[in-house]
């Protein structure tokens, strides 16, 4: 059984991390209708997600699921499709369009320093140093693996009590 999972989310996976990979281009597109685009793509995630943890009880696990299964399912579905895009993300920053990162940290800095004369606040001195490194490719796409598999658990959260089946007593070959 813990083959078939691992199978079937890498399978899924690949799928859905070339969905997050579209998302993740209308985001930086710069286009406010693009962008707006991308909320389509979340609604899609979330459809996809549910068709994808009901394909896999279904053709997987034979028309029956626990809650704790799918919601290890959808993790770990959220887990390679992170992986996936993170691939797409580290290219995109490496080689694509090698001033995003640099422009969103000097973005960045900018915002925390009109915070920090409006509101008097002390940043520590290393503080920028820190952001510096985090907004490196590798950095920056390694956060955002954990940033989508966190959004796994939630989804699983909400999606696994929908795909949560028991097995139906009539065809149980113990009665």
């Amino acid at each position: 059984m813990q083959t078939n999972v691992l199978n079937a989310a890498m399978k899924y996976g690949l799928i859905m991390g070339i969905v997050f990979s579209v998302n993740f281009l209308l985001s930086v597109s710069g286009n406010a209708i693009i962008t707006l685009l991308g909320y389509l793509v979340v609604a899609f995630i979330f459809v996809l997600t549910y068709r994808f943890a009901v394909a896999y009880r279904d053709k997987e696990n034979g028309g029956s699921i626990s809650f704790g299964h799918a919601f290890f399912f959808i993790i770990l579905l959220f887990l390679f499709a992170a992986i996936i895009s993170s691939l797409f993300k580290f290219i995109y920053f490496k080689y694509l369009n090698v001033n995003y990162l640099p422009m969103l940290l000097e973005q960045s800095v900018s915002m925390m320093q009109q915070l920090q004369e409006q509101f008097h606040l002390s940043i520590p001195d290393d503080y920028y140093e820190t952001m510096d490194k985090m907004m490196s490719p590798t950095a920056f796409t390694l956060q955002y693996i954990w940033v989508n598999t966190f959004l796994g658990v939630i989804m699983g959260l909400i999606i696994a009590p929908f795909v949560k089946k028991d097995k139906d007593i009539f065809n149980n070959p113990e009665n």
